[in-house]
């Protein structure tokens, strides 16, 4: 990991570490008794950096008849400090190479059903803790940044769902998601952060099985920003074609990416110099494919 300004010359970091880790993991599914399974998993990791890590992951699924299932949901799982967290330093941050993973427990509750014609709805609700969330804080003692394990966040809300899938005909999926997270430490909303939250997905033949065609749209609500103001909502639409064989083994697509010119920002962290960064607007792009 290299840091310098190029002119004038200033060489500000200059690292090469070298890390070892590993990870196995088991899964099994028991029916326990008609209509009742359990589906279980776990997985041990081990980092040089910090040590071992346990995630577990347990499913109660409940189908008592086949267009109806409950599921009952819970895990734990963790993310690794990465090189830039762990080891960058210069004239205003500090490293920090004993920095604990993050870590989230989620807790969730599923309820599907098929209701015909190739539809299915369903509707979940889901609460997640998020403990030693990685923020630089200023340390006193030298006044310069640092990464510590320092923040708690809360989030719980609801999602509904309407899938759709009518063979070789049209296909398309809608989600909904409204959201509360907060900051336990201080019980403020947390930054960039959306209460609501909508995704559409469409798919479909248009001259059949040479030509389809796709359209998604996503909404995202107002967010705060890391200096206390408000980015705006937007929705965000983008249209392809596809063309999945062309001369036996080429697939070529098309895509169109906001396609209504949406003009919108994302929050950002510390470190950065905007409030808020803006996203690209309309933008095209062709890609192609050669399947051995």
């Amino acid at each position: 990991m290299k840091n310098f300004d190029p002119e004038p010359y200033v060489l500000y970091t200059d690292l090469r570490n070298n890390s070892t880790r590993w990870g196995a993991f088991a899964q099994d599914e028991i029916k326990l008794f008609q209509p009742l399974t359990l589906s279980a998993g776990v997985r041990f990791d081990r980092y040089e950096a910090f040590g071992y890590a346990t995630s577990p992951r347990v499913g109660l699924i409940y189908t008592p008849g086949t267009a109806t299932t409950i599921k009952l949901l819970a895990g734990r799982a963790f993310r690794a400090p990465n090189e830039y967290e762990l080891h960058f330093e210069n004239f205003q941050y500090k490293a920090n190479p004993r920095l604990q993973p993050e870590r989230i427990e989620t807790l969730e509750l599923v309820a599907q059903r098929f209701i015909g014609g190739g539809v299915q709805i369903s509707a979940s609700t889901f609460r997640n803790r998020l403990t030693g969330l990685l923020s630089q804080q200023m340390d006193p003692l030298d006044s310069l940044l640092v990464f510590d394990n320092v923040d708690e966040i809360r989030s719980e809300g609801i999602e509904l769902g309407l899938e759709m899938n009518r063979g070789h005909g049209l296909t398309g999926q809608l989600t909904c998601s409204l959201q509360d997270t907060e900051d336990r430490a201080t019980g403020t909303e947390l930054t960039n952060s959306p209460q609501q939250m909508a995704k559409l997905q469409l798919r479909a033949p248009l001259a059949g099985k040479t030509l389809t065609g796709a359209l998604d749209a996503q909404y995202l609500s107002s967010r705060k920003t890391l200096a206390g103001n408000i980015a705006p909502g937007y929705v965000v639409t983008n249209l392809a074609l596809l063309v999945p064989h062309m001369l036996g083994r080429f697939a070529v697509s098309a895509t169109l990416y906001n396609l209504f010119d949406t003009k919108y920002g994302s929050p950002v962290s510390d470190g950065y110099s905007q409030d808020v960064v803006q996203q690209d607007g309309r933008s095209f792009r062709v890609k192609t494919t050669w399947h051995n």
